[in-house]
Protein backbone atom coordinates (compact mmCIF):
# COMPACT_ATOMS: atom_id res chain seq x y z
CA UNK A 1 0.00 0.00 0.00
CA UNK A 2 2.89 2.33 0.72
CA UNK A 3 4.62 1.32 -2.33
CA UNK A 4 1.47 2.40 -4.75
CA UNK A 5 0.99 5.82 -2.23
CA UNK A 6 4.50 6.70 -3.46
CA UNK A 7 3.82 6.13 -6.92
CA UNK A 8 0.93 7.78 -6.69
CA UNK A 9 2.31 10.91 -5.25
CA UNK A 10 5.12 11.15 -8.21
CA UNK A 11 2.70 10.25 -10.67
CA UNK A 12 0.22 13.24 -9.88
CA UNK A 13 2.98 15.53 -8.80
CA UNK A 14 6.61 15.46 -10.02
CA UNK A 15 5.64 14.14 -13.31
CA UNK A 16 3.54 17.11 -14.22
CA UNK A 17 6.69 19.31 -13.04
CA UNK A 18 9.05 16.99 -15.04
CA UNK A 19 7.01 17.77 -18.61
CA UNK A 20 5.79 21.47 -17.23
CA UNK A 21 6.09 23.93 -20.02
CA UNK A 22 5.85 26.48 -17.76
CA UNK A 23 6.15 27.16 -13.90
CA UNK A 24 2.06 27.66 -12.97
CA UNK A 25 2.18 24.34 -10.80
CA UNK A 26 5.07 25.63 -8.62
CA UNK A 27 3.84 29.65 -8.40
CA UNK A 28 0.34 27.54 -7.36
CA UNK A 29 2.03 27.29 -3.69
CA UNK A 30 5.41 29.48 -4.07
CA UNK A 31 3.76 32.09 -5.53
CA UNK A 32 0.87 32.92 -2.92
CA UNK A 33 1.03 33.57 0.31
CA UNK A 34 1.11 30.39 2.17
CA UNK A 35 2.41 29.91 5.59
CA UNK A 36 5.79 27.81 5.78
CA UNK A 37 6.06 27.95 2.06
CA UNK A 38 9.24 29.63 0.80
CA UNK A 39 7.65 32.29 -1.40
CA UNK A 40 8.78 33.00 -5.01
CA UNK A 41 7.98 36.65 -6.73
CA UNK A 42 5.86 35.31 -9.90
CA UNK A 43 7.05 39.52 -11.44
CA UNK A 44 10.35 39.53 -10.87
CA UNK A 45 10.54 35.61 -12.29
CA UNK A 46 9.16 36.93 -15.34
CA UNK A 47 11.33 39.55 -15.85
CA UNK A 48 14.18 36.65 -15.47
CA UNK A 49 16.71 36.05 -18.11
CA UNK A 50 15.62 32.22 -16.82
CA UNK A 51 11.60 33.25 -17.23
CA UNK A 52 11.57 30.62 -19.97
CA UNK A 53 12.95 27.96 -18.02
CA UNK A 54 11.52 25.28 -16.23
CA UNK A 55 11.56 25.14 -11.79
CA UNK A 56 12.43 21.71 -12.48
CA UNK A 57 15.56 22.44 -14.40
CA UNK A 58 17.46 23.71 -11.60
CA UNK A 59 15.22 22.50 -8.45
CA UNK A 60 14.42 18.72 -9.60
CA UNK A 61 17.31 15.65 -8.56
CA UNK A 62 16.71 12.71 -9.16
CA UNK A 63 12.73 12.93 -9.18
CA UNK A 64 13.05 14.51 -5.69
CA UNK A 65 13.18 18.16 -5.02
CA UNK A 66 15.94 18.55 -1.93
CA UNK A 67 15.90 21.33 0.24
CA UNK A 68 19.02 23.71 -0.85
CA UNK A 69 20.38 23.38 2.47
CA UNK A 70 20.49 19.40 1.69
CA UNK A 71 24.16 18.73 0.27
CA UNK A 72 22.23 16.80 -2.12
CA UNK A 73 20.34 19.66 -3.60
CA UNK A 74 21.63 21.19 -6.99
CA UNK A 75 21.18 24.36 -5.89
CA UNK A 76 23.32 23.94 -2.20
CA UNK A 77 26.37 26.03 -1.96
CA UNK A 78 28.84 23.95 -3.43
CA UNK A 79 26.66 22.77 -5.96
CA UNK A 80 25.47 25.90 -7.78
CA UNK A 81 28.62 25.98 -10.36
CA UNK A 82 27.78 22.33 -11.22
CA UNK A 83 24.49 23.10 -11.97
CA UNK A 84 24.58 26.53 -13.71
CA UNK A 85 27.44 25.20 -15.48
CA UNK A 86 25.43 22.32 -17.06
CA UNK A 87 24.11 25.33 -19.87
CA UNK A 88 26.94 28.47 -19.28
CA UNK A 89 29.98 25.58 -19.49
CA UNK A 90 32.90 28.04 -20.84
CA UNK A 91 31.65 29.91 -17.70
CA UNK A 92 32.13 27.29 -15.45
CA UNK A 93 34.80 26.43 -17.28
CA UNK A 94 36.48 29.71 -16.46
CA UNK A 95 35.25 30.04 -13.32
CA UNK A 96 36.81 26.94 -11.72
CA UNK A 97 40.15 28.46 -12.84
CA UNK A 98 39.91 31.48 -10.74
CA UNK A 99 40.77 32.64 -7.24
CA UNK A 100 36.72 32.46 -6.18
CA UNK A 101 36.14 28.75 -7.85
CA UNK A 102 39.60 27.37 -6.39
CA UNK A 103 37.91 29.12 -2.72
CA UNK A 104 34.34 27.38 -3.27
CA UNK A 105 36.06 24.15 -4.27
CA UNK A 106 38.02 24.07 -1.15
CA UNK A 107 34.91 24.54 0.61
CA UNK A 108 35.34 28.65 1.79
CA UNK A 109 31.39 29.63 2.46
CA UNK A 110 32.35 32.91 1.36
CA UNK A 111 33.91 32.41 -1.78
CA UNK A 112 30.98 33.92 -4.18
CA UNK A 113 29.28 31.47 -6.59
CA UNK A 114 27.30 32.14 -9.35
CA UNK A 115 24.03 33.43 -7.11
CA UNK A 116 25.77 35.62 -5.08
CA UNK A 117 26.62 38.03 -8.00
CA UNK A 118 23.58 37.52 -10.31
CA UNK A 119 20.89 36.48 -7.79
CA UNK A 120 18.65 33.55 -7.89
CA UNK A 121 15.17 34.04 -8.99
CA UNK A 122 16.04 37.61 -10.35
CA UNK A 123 18.85 36.90 -12.93
CA UNK A 124 18.58 38.89 -15.17
CA UNK A 125 20.38 39.85 -18.46
CA UNK A 126 23.96 41.73 -17.97
CA UNK A 127 22.70 44.91 -20.27
CA UNK A 128 19.77 45.19 -18.24
CA UNK A 129 20.08 47.61 -15.65
CA UNK A 130 18.44 46.38 -13.44
CA UNK A 131 21.17 43.53 -13.31
CA UNK A 132 23.36 43.16 -10.28
CA UNK A 133 26.07 42.07 -13.01
CA UNK A 134 25.66 45.22 -15.23
CA UNK A 135 28.22 47.26 -16.41
CA UNK A 136 27.30 50.08 -14.21
CA UNK A 137 26.30 48.12 -10.94
CA UNK A 138 29.36 45.58 -10.97
CA UNK A 139 31.18 47.38 -8.76
CA UNK A 140 28.54 48.07 -6.12
CA UNK A 141 27.95 43.76 -6.38
CA UNK A 142 31.79 43.33 -5.56
CA UNK A 143 32.57 45.75 -2.83
CA UNK A 144 29.78 44.03 -0.91
CA UNK A 145 32.21 41.10 -0.50
CA UNK A 146 35.43 43.05 -0.56
CA UNK A 147 34.34 46.14 1.36
CA UNK A 148 33.14 43.72 4.31
CA UNK A 149 35.40 44.22 7.33
CA UNK A 150 34.68 40.63 7.92
CA UNK A 151 35.96 39.01 5.11
CA UNK A 152 38.86 41.41 4.85
CA UNK A 153 40.16 40.75 8.12
CA UNK A 154 39.56 37.00 7.97
CA UNK A 155 41.25 36.20 4.60
CA UNK A 156 43.59 39.22 4.87
CA UNK A 157 42.50 41.50 1.88
CA UNK A 158 43.30 45.05 1.16
CA UNK A 159 40.66 47.10 2.56
CA UNK A 160 41.23 50.72 0.33
CA UNK A 161 40.68 48.71 -2.86
CA UNK A 162 37.54 50.73 -3.75
CA UNK A 163 38.63 53.91 -1.91
CA UNK A 164 41.03 54.26 -4.05
CA UNK A 165 39.26 53.41 -7.08
CA UNK A 166 36.40 56.00 -5.94
CA UNK A 167 39.07 58.39 -5.72
CA UNK A 168 40.61 58.08 -9.43
CA UNK A 169 39.12 59.00 -12.77
CA UNK A 170 37.72 56.05 -13.27
CA UNK A 171 35.38 55.96 -10.15
CA UNK A 172 34.54 59.05 -10.48
CA UNK A 173 33.51 59.01 -13.44
CA UNK A 174 31.65 55.84 -13.21
CA UNK A 175 29.99 57.69 -9.49
CA UNK A 176 29.21 60.17 -12.72
CA UNK A 177 27.47 57.67 -14.47
CA UNK A 178 29.95 57.04 -17.29
CA UNK A 179 29.43 53.29 -18.48
CA UNK A 180 32.39 53.73 -20.44
CA UNK A 181 35.51 53.76 -17.73
CA UNK A 182 36.92 51.14 -16.33
CA UNK A 183 34.75 49.39 -13.64
CA UNK A 184 36.35 46.09 -11.40
CA UNK A 185 35.34 43.52 -14.09
CA UNK A 186 37.01 45.67 -16.68
CA UNK A 187 40.74 45.07 -15.38
CA UNK A 188 40.51 42.00 -13.25
CA UNK A 189 37.73 39.81 -15.34
CA UNK A 190 34.51 38.91 -14.89
CA UNK A 191 34.46 35.10 -14.36
CA UNK A 192 38.04 33.96 -14.39
CA UNK A 193 39.26 36.79 -11.84
CA UNK A 194 42.92 36.04 -10.60
CA UNK A 195 45.05 37.35 -7.90
CA UNK A 196 47.70 39.65 -9.06
CA UNK A 197 50.57 37.24 -8.37
CA UNK A 198 49.59 34.94 -10.75
CA UNK A 199 51.02 35.00 -14.24
CA UNK A 200 47.69 34.53 -15.82
CA UNK A 201 46.22 37.19 -14.28
CA UNK A 202 44.85 40.21 -16.08
CA UNK A 203 46.07 42.49 -13.54
CA UNK A 204 49.50 41.22 -13.11
CA UNK A 205 52.21 43.77 -13.88
CA UNK A 206 53.41 42.32 -16.77
CA UNK A 207 50.14 41.69 -18.20
CA UNK A 208 48.97 45.53 -17.85
CA UNK A 209 49.97 47.12 -20.95
CA UNK A 210 47.38 44.68 -22.79
CA UNK A 211 44.72 44.93 -19.99
CA UNK A 212 45.13 49.15 -20.15
CA UNK A 213 45.81 48.70 -23.83
CA UNK A 214 42.12 47.46 -24.10
CA UNK A 215 40.96 51.31 -23.64
CA UNK A 216 44.35 53.22 -24.04
CA UNK A 217 45.87 52.49 -27.14
CA UNK A 218 49.54 52.26 -27.36
CA UNK A 219 50.69 51.70 -23.38
CA UNK A 220 53.89 50.13 -22.54
CA UNK A 221 55.81 49.08 -19.65
CA UNK A 222 55.53 52.66 -17.95
CA UNK A 223 52.65 51.00 -15.78
CA UNK A 224 55.12 49.04 -14.13
CA UNK A 225 56.19 52.04 -12.35
CA UNK A 226 53.56 52.74 -10.30
CA UNK A 227 50.49 51.74 -8.52
CA UNK A 228 46.92 50.98 -10.05
CA UNK A 229 44.73 51.66 -6.90
CA UNK A 230 46.80 54.50 -5.53
CA UNK A 231 47.80 52.55 -2.87
CA UNK A 232 48.74 54.67 0.47
CA UNK A 233 50.62 58.11 0.21
CA UNK A 234 53.54 56.34 1.83
CA UNK A 235 53.32 53.73 -1.28
CA UNK A 236 53.49 56.29 -4.01
CA UNK A 237 55.94 58.10 -5.60
CA UNK A 238 57.87 60.30 -3.62
CA UNK A 239 57.37 63.54 -6.12
CA UNK A 240 53.63 63.14 -5.72
CA UNK A 241 54.33 62.67 -1.67
CA UNK A 242 56.39 66.45 -1.93
CA UNK A 243 54.15 67.87 -4.15
CA UNK A 244 50.98 66.91 -2.12
CA UNK A 245 52.82 68.24 0.78
CA UNK A 246 53.75 71.23 -0.89
CA UNK A 247 50.38 72.55 -1.79
CA UNK A 248 49.19 71.40 1.62
CA UNK A 249 51.21 73.90 3.33
CA UNK A 250 50.83 76.60 0.45
CA UNK A 251 47.36 76.40 0.36
CA UNK A 252 46.51 77.61 3.81
CA UNK A 253 49.63 79.66 4.49
CA UNK A 254 48.64 82.13 1.21
CA UNK A 255 44.84 82.08 1.33
CA UNK A 256 45.26 82.83 5.02
CA UNK A 257 48.24 85.87 4.70
CA UNK A 258 45.39 87.20 1.75
CA UNK A 259 42.63 86.84 4.53
CA UNK A 260 44.74 88.79 7.19
CA UNK A 261 45.88 91.33 4.37
CA UNK A 262 42.67 92.15 3.44
CA UNK A 263 40.85 91.99 6.59
CA UNK A 264 43.32 94.74 8.35
CA UNK A 265 42.53 96.55 4.99
CA UNK A 266 38.88 96.50 5.36
CA UNK A 267 38.79 97.35 9.53
CA UNK A 268 40.92 99.94 8.68
CA UNK A 269 39.10 101.90 6.12
CA UNK A 270 36.28 100.27 7.42
CA UNK A 271 35.74 101.23 10.88
CA UNK A 272 39.04 104.05 11.46
CA UNK A 273 38.49 106.37 8.58
CA UNK A 274 39.28 109.29 10.07
CA UNK A 275 38.34 112.06 7.41
CA UNK A 276 38.91 112.41 3.54
CA UNK A 277 41.68 113.99 2.09
CA UNK A 278 41.32 117.37 -0.22
CA UNK A 279 38.65 117.57 -3.20
CA UNK A 280 40.63 116.30 -6.55
CA UNK A 281 38.61 117.47 -9.57
CA UNK A 282 36.07 115.54 -11.50
CA UNK A 283 37.86 115.07 -14.49
CA UNK A 284 40.66 113.29 -12.47
CA UNK A 285 37.83 111.19 -10.56
CA UNK A 286 37.56 108.65 -14.09
CA UNK A 287 40.37 106.82 -15.41
CA UNK A 288 40.72 104.06 -18.60
CA UNK A 289 41.27 101.14 -17.02
CA UNK A 290 40.01 98.56 -19.52
CA UNK A 291 39.30 99.04 -23.34
CA UNK A 292 36.58 97.05 -25.34
CA UNK A 293 39.20 94.26 -26.19
CA UNK A 294 40.24 93.98 -22.95
CA UNK A 295 36.77 93.96 -21.35
CA UNK A 296 35.79 91.06 -23.99
CA UNK A 297 38.58 88.97 -22.80
CA UNK A 298 37.80 89.68 -19.07
CA UNK A 299 34.40 88.32 -19.54
CA UNK A 300 35.45 85.26 -21.95
CA UNK A 301 38.11 84.81 -18.97
CA UNK A 302 35.36 84.96 -16.23
CA UNK A 303 32.84 82.66 -18.14
CA UNK A 304 35.63 79.96 -18.65
CA UNK A 305 36.92 80.26 -15.47
CA UNK A 306 33.13 79.52 -13.73
CA UNK A 307 32.44 76.94 -16.14
CA UNK A 308 35.45 75.14 -15.68
CA UNK A 309 35.92 74.82 -11.54
CA UNK A 310 32.20 74.10 -11.47
CA UNK A 311 32.57 71.05 -13.67
CA UNK A 312 35.63 70.72 -12.69
CA UNK A 313 34.33 70.26 -9.27
CA UNK A 314 31.36 68.24 -10.03
CA UNK A 315 33.52 65.23 -11.58
CA UNK A 316 35.39 65.14 -8.00
CA UNK A 317 32.53 65.49 -5.75
CA UNK A 318 29.53 63.60 -8.09
CA UNK A 319 27.16 63.09 -5.24
CA UNK A 320 26.58 66.41 -4.02
CA UNK A 321 23.72 68.69 -4.55
CA UNK A 322 24.85 71.09 -6.93
CA UNK A 323 26.45 68.45 -9.37
CA UNK A 324 23.05 66.92 -10.02
CA UNK A 325 22.31 68.88 -12.88
CA UNK A 326 25.07 67.09 -15.17
CA UNK A 327 23.47 63.62 -13.96
CA UNK A 328 19.87 64.99 -14.95
CA UNK A 329 21.04 66.45 -18.18
CA UNK A 330 23.42 64.07 -19.81
CA UNK A 331 26.09 62.63 -16.69
CA UNK A 332 29.25 62.52 -17.21
CA UNK A 333 29.40 62.39 -20.66
CA UNK A 334 28.01 66.11 -20.70
CA UNK A 335 29.88 66.80 -18.07
CA UNK A 336 33.25 65.94 -19.94
CA UNK A 337 32.11 67.53 -22.63
CA UNK A 338 31.49 70.99 -21.16
CA UNK A 339 35.20 70.70 -19.23
CA UNK A 340 36.93 70.05 -22.24
CA UNK A 341 35.36 72.16 -24.83
CA UNK A 342 35.57 75.09 -22.19
CA UNK A 343 39.40 74.28 -21.34
CA UNK A 344 39.76 75.05 -25.21
CA UNK A 345 38.09 78.32 -25.30
CA UNK A 346 40.15 78.60 -22.04
CA UNK A 347 43.85 78.07 -24.09
CA UNK A 348 42.28 80.25 -27.42
CA UNK A 349 41.07 83.32 -25.30
CA UNK A 350 45.09 82.96 -23.53
CA UNK A 351 46.63 82.68 -26.68
CA UNK A 352 44.47 85.98 -28.37
CA UNK A 353 45.84 87.57 -24.82
CA UNK A 354 49.21 86.72 -25.64
CA UNK A 355 49.23 88.09 -29.06
CA UNK A 356 47.45 91.36 -27.85
CA UNK A 357 50.42 91.92 -25.37
CA UNK A 358 52.64 91.29 -27.65
CA UNK A 359 51.64 92.72 -30.91
CA UNK A 360 49.54 96.02 -29.82
CA UNK A 361 50.65 99.18 -28.78
CA UNK A 362 48.78 99.55 -25.87
CA UNK A 363 49.07 95.97 -24.70
CA UNK A 364 53.12 96.68 -24.71
CA UNK A 365 52.36 99.59 -22.60
CA UNK A 366 50.20 97.41 -20.05
CA UNK A 367 53.24 94.62 -19.84
CA UNK A 368 56.15 97.01 -19.75
CA UNK A 369 55.43 99.95 -18.11
CA UNK A 370 52.24 99.00 -15.48
CA UNK A 371 52.06 94.75 -15.41
CA UNK A 372 55.98 94.14 -14.84
CA UNK A 373 56.58 93.67 -11.05
CA UNK A 374 58.98 96.25 -9.68
CA UNK A 375 61.55 95.96 -6.50
CA UNK A 376 59.39 98.15 -4.29
CA UNK A 377 56.64 95.17 -5.08
CA UNK A 378 57.82 93.51 -2.68
CA UNK A 379 58.11 95.52 0.01
CA UNK A 380 54.46 97.05 -0.55
CA UNK A 381 52.31 94.33 0.85
CA UNK A 382 54.11 94.56 4.02
CA UNK A 383 53.98 98.37 4.13
CA UNK A 384 50.76 98.40 3.37
CA UNK A 385 49.77 96.00 6.28
CA UNK A 386 51.89 97.25 8.62
CA UNK A 387 49.81 100.68 8.19
CA UNK A 388 46.82 99.23 8.64
CA UNK A 389 47.75 97.45 11.80
CA UNK A 390 48.67 100.74 13.38
CA UNK A 391 52.29 99.66 12.95
CA UNK A 392 53.43 102.77 10.30
CA UNK A 393 51.87 105.53 11.12
CA UNK A 394 52.38 107.01 7.42
CA UNK A 395 49.98 105.21 4.64
CA UNK A 396 52.27 104.27 1.54
CA UNK A 397 51.45 105.76 -1.91
CA UNK A 398 50.30 103.13 -3.89
CA UNK A 399 50.40 103.89 -7.79
CA UNK A 400 47.54 101.82 -10.03
CA UNK A 401 48.52 99.89 -10.95
CA UNK A 402 49.79 98.42 -7.25
CA UNK A 403 51.09 94.75 -6.24
CA UNK A 404 47.97 94.27 -6.19
CA UNK A 405 46.74 94.57 -9.49
CA UNK A 406 50.24 93.03 -10.20
CA UNK A 407 50.07 89.78 -7.92
CA UNK A 408 46.26 88.87 -9.88
CA UNK A 409 47.93 89.42 -12.75
CA UNK A 410 50.96 87.33 -12.69
CA UNK A 411 49.46 84.08 -10.66
CA UNK A 412 46.67 84.42 -13.53
CA UNK A 413 49.57 83.97 -15.82
CA UNK A 414 51.32 80.95 -13.89
CA UNK A 415 47.97 79.44 -12.57
CA UNK A 416 46.64 79.09 -16.10
CA UNK A 417 50.20 77.58 -17.43
CA UNK A 418 49.79 74.89 -15.10
CA UNK A 419 46.72 74.47 -15.26
CA UNK A 420 46.75 73.94 -19.04
CA UNK A 421 49.87 71.45 -19.32
CA UNK A 422 48.39 68.82 -16.56
CA UNK A 423 45.11 69.29 -17.90
CA UNK A 424 46.68 68.12 -21.66
CA UNK A 425 48.48 65.36 -19.98
CA UNK A 426 44.89 64.04 -18.64
CA UNK A 427 42.85 64.89 -21.97
CA UNK A 428 45.53 63.13 -23.76
CA UNK A 429 45.65 60.24 -21.61
CA UNK A 430 46.59 57.69 -24.01
CA UNK A 431 49.66 59.47 -24.98
CA UNK A 432 50.67 60.39 -21.59
CA UNK A 433 50.70 56.60 -20.51
CA UNK A 434 52.50 55.72 -23.37
CA UNK A 435 55.63 58.09 -22.90
CA UNK A 436 55.28 58.62 -19.28
CA UNK A 437 55.36 56.63 -16.23
CA UNK A 438 52.02 56.09 -14.32
CA UNK A 439 52.72 57.90 -11.49
CA UNK A 440 52.98 60.88 -13.77
CA UNK A 441 49.30 61.00 -14.51
CA UNK A 442 48.36 60.92 -10.91
CA UNK A 443 50.78 63.45 -10.19
CA UNK A 444 49.03 65.72 -13.14
CA UNK A 445 45.83 65.09 -11.68
CA UNK A 446 46.95 66.02 -7.84
CA UNK A 447 48.43 69.20 -9.12
CA UNK A 448 45.29 70.03 -11.49
CA UNK A 449 42.94 69.41 -8.12
CA UNK A 450 44.95 71.74 -5.97
CA UNK A 451 45.35 74.39 -8.63
CA UNK A 452 41.91 74.43 -8.74
CA UNK A 453 41.26 74.67 -5.17
CA UNK A 454 44.04 77.71 -4.72
CA UNK A 455 42.83 79.36 -7.85
CA UNK A 456 38.70 79.44 -6.58
CA UNK A 457 40.40 80.62 -3.12
CA UNK A 458 42.14 82.93 -4.52
CA UNK A 459 39.64 84.64 -6.25
CA UNK A 460 37.06 84.83 -3.40
CA UNK A 461 39.86 85.84 -1.28
CA UNK A 462 41.72 88.14 -3.20
CA UNK A 463 39.82 89.77 -6.11
CA UNK A 464 36.44 89.57 -4.89
CA UNK A 465 37.66 91.80 -2.06
CA UNK A 466 39.62 94.20 -4.28
CA UNK A 467 36.66 94.47 -6.44
CA UNK A 468 33.94 94.24 -4.55
CA UNK A 469 34.43 94.52 -0.58
CA UNK A 470 36.80 96.74 -0.70
CA UNK A 471 35.14 100.02 0.86
CA UNK A 472 37.15 102.29 -1.52
CA UNK A 473 34.91 100.30 -4.09
CA UNK A 474 32.17 98.46 -2.92
CA UNK A 475 29.49 97.58 -4.30
CA UNK A 476 31.59 97.32 -6.97
CA UNK A 477 34.31 98.22 -9.43
CA UNK A 478 32.18 98.37 -12.56
CA UNK A 479 35.66 98.86 -15.07
CA UNK A 480 34.93 95.61 -16.03
CA UNK A 481 31.77 96.57 -17.63
CA UNK A 482 32.45 100.12 -18.32
CA UNK A 483 35.85 100.50 -18.77
CA UNK A 484 36.55 103.28 -16.71
CA UNK A 485 37.64 103.66 -12.88
CA UNK A 486 36.41 105.79 -10.24
CA UNK A 487 39.21 106.93 -8.23
CA UNK A 488 38.11 108.36 -4.58
CA UNK A 489 40.32 110.88 -2.91
CA UNK A 490 42.40 109.01 -0.21
CA UNK A 491 41.95 108.95 3.67
CA UNK A 492 44.30 111.20 5.54
CA UNK A 493 46.29 109.05 7.86
CA UNK A 494 45.19 109.10 11.57
CA UNK A 495 45.91 112.07 13.45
Amino acid sequence: MRRLCTIAFFVTLLVPLLFAEDNETCLSCHGQNIEGVPQVDSNALGDSVHRGNACVSCHVEAAEIPHPSNPQSKLSRARVPETCGKCHKNVRSAYEKSVHGKAARAGIREAPVCTDCHGEHTIRSVKDPASSAYVGAITKTCIGCHESEKIASKFHLPTDRFKTYRDSYHGLAATGGDLHVANCASCHGWHDVLPSQDAQSSVNQRNLPQTCGKCHSGVRSQLLQGKIHGGKTAEKHFLIRWVKLFYLILIPVLIGGMLVHNSADYIRKAFFRSGRGPAVPAHELTVLRMSLNERIQHGLLLAAFITLAYSGFALKFPDLWWALPFKLAGGEALRKGVHRWTALIFVLAGVFHLAYMAGTRRGRFLLRRRLLPKVRDLFDPFRHLFYNLGWRGRRPSLAYPSYVEKMEYLTLFWGSVIMILTGSLLVFNDLTLKHFPMWASELATLVHYYEAILACLSVLVWHFYWTIFDPDVYPMNMSWLTGFLKLRPKDRPPE
